[in-house]
């Protein structure tokens, strides 16, 4: 797989484009160990853990992957998706939230997912 500009090939896919601003403002592991000892006990027993189980390459990738997350939650009314569900709503195509919506969806969910359809995450929680 040919990586993207401003990621090199081993990158963790969440990673994003700050890899390179990172890498100039935090040079190397031993600032992150530096950033990661201020953090709780439980933040740095999770981080370790990624590491550990292989989901993300490093300290660094987990704290990143994080922080973009963030970042990308700061403006939910700019993601395309939500912008799509207000449009549908505002020309009336929208559902009140109501209890038997909600039991609804589920049980639709249930039955999708007794035939081996995929469940959105959005769904199941």
């Amino acid at each position: 797989m040919i990586p993207a500009p401003g990621r090199s090939s081993d990158a963790h896919p969440m990673s994003g484009p700050y890899n390179e601003v990172s890498n100039r403002i935090i040079a190397g592991s031993e600032a992150i160990m530096a950033l990661s000892s201020h953090l709780p006990e439980h933040v740095r027993t999770y981080i370790r853990e990624q590491v550990e189980t292989g989901a993300f390459p490093s300290e660094e990738a987990v704290i990143t992957d994080a922080v973009e997350r963030t970042m990308d939650s700061v403006e939910p009314w700019a993601d395309p998706g939500t912008q799509e569900a207000l449009a549908q709503y505002q020309r009336g195509e929208g559902e009140e939230w109501t209890p038997d919506l909600h039991l609804r969806i589920r049980e639709e969910a249930s039955a999708n997912s007794r035939r081996g359809k995929p469940v959105s995450p959005d769904v199941i929680y």
